[in-house]
């Protein structure tokens, strides 16, 4: 009986570049889609698309899923948002008593990743995350922070417990800078002056936050497949531009970022495939910034690059572990856009 699979969160070309990929490297497998936006033409791109209820549905998001999953004889589920993926950990007996098995860890691992506190502590608590950081409650605690911190340090970066993509990300200067903007304005750069007196307003009902160390870039991407706690595949990703949409560099295997993600592996006792973000120290030891519980937007590029990360993953959820072979790369390569196989 051929393999079927859902992936969620399909929407727009980088999804139907995705699921391009997909249908034309898994054969034998049936690839299914969802979003909870109507995709046109999704047809063309997968086996199937299936418009799906919001997150916010909490049971009739659920209650549909168990549907498809009856109906196509789906095996396995692979949740493309954050959101999707805490809903999904939180019923995974459910889906797997209707027939699938669903690519995330348990529900009280995955609440770690959505605050950055409880992940930044655990991590350090394993010595892992062994830069400067703290959690500020308060504006007035924030100012009282900030000033004392840039007195030691030339900047600092701010950033919400819960937020994801890089939204609402401040870099704050010591000296005078004109105040520049990053990542679709989702990040800014600016003096400790204009701070205070102004963008500090743009935290008001965001509190806690995350005070911590600037860090070097650019940022990494890294595909990590695992299983209870051991790595299996790892591929890192330099990004080129600011978000890597006009490519990633895929570095040959570098035996620090690996050892460093066995840590990350061990620590959460991982399984399935997961996104993380990295970046450098001074000293450019790998730092992780950000774990997310499902895979990367940008792994279209890995598969780009012909890692077989999701014919991996349907061997992974078979318990097919010999026959999951190594990918080493010998070379760094550069992958270009996403979306070169849907242009």
């Amino acid at each position: 009986m051929r393999s079927s699979i859902l992936i969620t969160s399909i929407g727009g070309i980088r999804g139907r570049d995705l699921a391009l990929k997909l249908k034309r490297g898994l054969k034998g497998t049936k690839v299914f889609t969802g979003d909870k936006n109507f995709q046109e033409n999704m047809e063309f791109f997968s086996d199937g698309f299936f418009q799906l209820k919001d997150t916010n549905q909490n049971k009739k998001y659920i209650s549909h899923l168990l549907k498809i999953v009856k109906e196509k004889k789906i095996q396995l589920i692979i949740p493309g948002s954050d959101d999707e993926a805490i809903l999904m950990s939180k019923y995974k007996k459910k889906i797997f008593k209707a027939g699938s098995k669903v690519s995330i860890v348990d529900y009280k691992v995955l609440k770690k990743f959505k605050d950055k506190f409880n992940t930044y502590k655990e991590l350090t608590q394993n010595k892992i995350f062994n830069i400067y950081w703290e959690k500020i409650r308060s504006a007035s605690e924030l100012k009282i922070k900030i000033k004392k911190k840039l007195s030691s340090i030339d900047s600092v970066v701010i950033k919400p417990v819960y937020s994801r993509g890089g939204r609402d990300i401040t870099i704050v200067e010591n000296k005078n800078i004109k105040t520049k903007n990053f990542n679709d304005n989702k990040e800014i750069a600016v003096s400790k002056k204009n701070f205070l007196n102004k963008y500090i307003k743009i935290y008001k009902g965001k509190f806690p936050l995350i005070m911590m160390e600037k860090l070097k870039g650019p940022p990494y991407d890294v595909d990590i497949l695992s299983w209870k706690g051991k790595l299996i595949k790892c591929v890192v990703r330099k990004r080129i531009g600011f978000q890597g949409i006009n490519g990633n560099v895929i570095l040959k295997d570098n035996k620090k970022f690996i050892n460093y993600i066995k840590k990350i592996v061990k620590c959460f006792n991982l399984s399935w495939l997961y996104d993380c973000d990295l970046m450098l120290d001074k000293k450019n030891n790998p730092v992780i910034i950000e774990l997310n519980p499902r895979i990367s937007g940008s792994i279209s590029s890995s598969l780009s690059a012909g890692i077989p990360l999701f014919s991996d993953l349907l061997k992974l959820s078979k318990e097919k572990f010999s026959s999951i072979k190594s990918s080493k790369i010998k070379s760094s390569k550069i992958v270009k856009s996403f979306y070169n196989s849907v242009l």
